[in-house]
């Protein structure tokens, strides 16, 4: 992870909230953490670009790719998706201003992670930026220990949640939050 960090790079890690995967469902989630990384990695571009002094700036007029590690575009499904809903204007201008300039080919590619080194790059800051962001929670609710299953279902976590109830980083729409919930809004839980 620290080896990817350091590269020259760009890159960006989305996420999406608990609250935007019972919204919108888990894969217009991920759709969305999608365009977030890419608006992320946007933002890095351009501040590259503005640095570039003395530099003519149609060095940095390119063709870019975007390669996705399964068998659905994400980017472009995101863009379709998300880019038309007013509430994402603003978080989302780097991504318009380019899209109005630029195009982009997205490629999915299935297994692309075992075929291609970016996307296993992407796969792993994906991977230890989640379980960093679950260590912190585990700050902010260390009863649910979420530094421990980091998020998933396992029997731990599920434990926790039946003792303490869903907090605010639960998906409500996941069954097991779902029962949790129910039961310990009826009093009924462990």
């Amino acid at each position: 992870f620290i080896e990817i960090e350091k590269t020259p790079s760009i890159h960006g890690v989305g996420f999406a909230t608990a609250m935007e995967v019972d919204r919108y469902n888990v894969l217009k989630a991920t759709y969305l953490a999608v365009i977030r990384a890419f608006e992320l990695a946007l933002v890095k571009i351009q501040a590259q670009e503005q640095s570039a002094i003395g530099i003519d700036k149609q060095a940095f007029k390119k063709t870019y790719a975007f390669l996705t590690d399964g068998s659905h575009p994400l980017l472009s499904a995101g863009i379709k998706y998300f880019l038309p809903l007013p509430e994402f204007a603003q978080e989302f201008s780097h991504l318009r201003a380019f899209l109005a300039r630029e195009k982009i080919m997205e490629q999915p590619l299935i297994k692309g992670d075992a075929k291609v080194l970016s996307i296993a790059a992407a796969s792993i800051l994906a991977k230890v930026s989640r379980d960093q962001k679950m260590r912190a929670l585990s700050s902010t609710y260390p009863a649910y220990e979420f530094a421990v299953h980091k998020g998933y279902g396992t029997p731990k976590h599920l434990e926790k949640l039946r003792a303490h109830g869903p907090c605010a980083e639960h998906r409500k729409s996941y069954a097991p939050v779902a029962q949790a919930l129910r039961e310990w809004q009826a009093g009924t839980h462990l």
